[in-house]
């Protein structure tokens, strides 16, 4: 079982499907499975998946397929009771990760044991519109 597993999901997003898998699966941190849920999409999303899937032939990239829609949390919580990985890592779909992102924060995870959650600073990016904003989490 790896280290991390990565979870995403998805309702009508088949835009935005590549950007955001190519970004977890070019991690520096190699030792993580994808879990790619597609919650009933009706655009087109689950092909995309798919295709995206059969395109970069990676046996760490696992789907998930809901035939009715259960909302992002009741997919994730059903994709985290699927696996045993030590860590879980949550993926927006349409975001985009830094390619040291993992490695990042399981550094941080591992030096400081008392720290049960981690999070990142983000750029909020309003396509079409040119608006990029830098947000710091405390």
């Amino acid at each position: 079982m790896p280290r991390v597993t990565v979870i995403t999901g998805y309702h009508n997003r088949a835009p935005v499907v590549d950007r955001t898998l190519s970004s977890i699966l070019a991690q520096t941190h190699a030792d993580l499975e994808l879990v790619v849920f597609d919650d009933a999409s009706t655009d087109g999303t689950l092909a995309a998946i798919e295709r995206f899937a059969a395109e970069r032939n990676d046996d760490r990239l696992t789907i998930r397929v809901h035939r009715t829609n259960q909302g992002f949390v009741s997919g994730l919580i059903q994709a985290i009771d699927a696996t045993d990985s030590e860590f879980i890592a949550i993926q927006g779909s349409g975001d985009t990760s830094l390619s040291t992102r993992i490695e990042r924060q399981l550094a941080l995870l591992d030096a400081r044991p008392e720290v049960g959650a981690v999070g990142s600073w983000y750029y909020n990016v309003i396509e079409g519109e040119g608006i990029r904003r830098l947000r710091k989490p405390d």
